[in-house]
């Protein structure tokens, strides 16, 4: 009876990687890590343009109320355009840069753009200057005149502001800290109308 002997077959070292499935998966890699970086940039972005639009909105509204609220409380309303304030005598419908105005102890208050700075300079009652706001784009008042009770009876010119309508329009005026962001990329703008106490009650 002859014997069998039982052979087994030599063992194989483990195959390493590849050269190309090396290369396949440093590219599947390196695409997943642009994907999260832009997803990153992209974020920040975003948090940067909301921040830049609640400032800008923040500054146009206190410096529309701050507007509206002298409208509201003064006497005398008036465009400063020479144009402008001949037809509003004239009873009709107007738009300035500027409205001046005379508080109860005859204190001219006023308004008004520059459009070479981007700027809103504000009149206060003791007749100092100062920049209400900045990044001004647009800036402009539609005024409806009215006459009152003593014009009426004179048959003189009108002479009371009916309606004062305000359009203000800011954009960014610098570049954002945390993005490269370039000046003027965010604009709010703003609409409103007030009429004047003293005129109607």
């Amino acid at each position: 009876m002859s014997s069998q002997r039982h052979t087994t077959p030599p063992r194989r070292g483990r195959a390493g990687m590849a050269v190309i499935e090396l290369l396949i998966a440093l590219a599947i890699g390196s695409m997943v890590l642009v994907a999260v970086a832009y997803c990153v940039d992209s974020s920040f972005r975003a948090y940067s343009i909301n921040q830049e639009q609640s400032d800008l909105m923040q500054r146009s509204r206190l410096a529309m109320h701050r507007i509206l609220t002298s409208i509201r409380t003064t006497d005398a309303h008036f465009p400063v355009d020479p144009v402008a304030i001949s037809g509003f005598k004239n009873g009709i419908v107007v738009t300035d840069k500027a409205i001046e105005m005379i508080d109860v102890n005859e204190r001219h208050v006023g308004f008004e753009f520059d459009p070479a700075n981007g700027t809103l300079i504000a009149t206060d009652r003791s007749g100092m200057e100062y920049v209400l706001l900045r990044g001004v784009e647009k800036f402009e008042i539609k005024f409806e005149p009215m006459k009152t009770q003593q014009a009426l009876r004179a048959g003189g010119d009108y002479d009371r502001l009916l309606r004062a309508t305000i359009r203000l329009t800011v954009k960014t005026s610098g570049n954002s800290v945390d993005v490269d962001e370039t000046v003027g990329a965010q604009r709010v703008t703003l609409s409103s109308s007030a009429v004047p106490r003293r005129n109607v009650w």
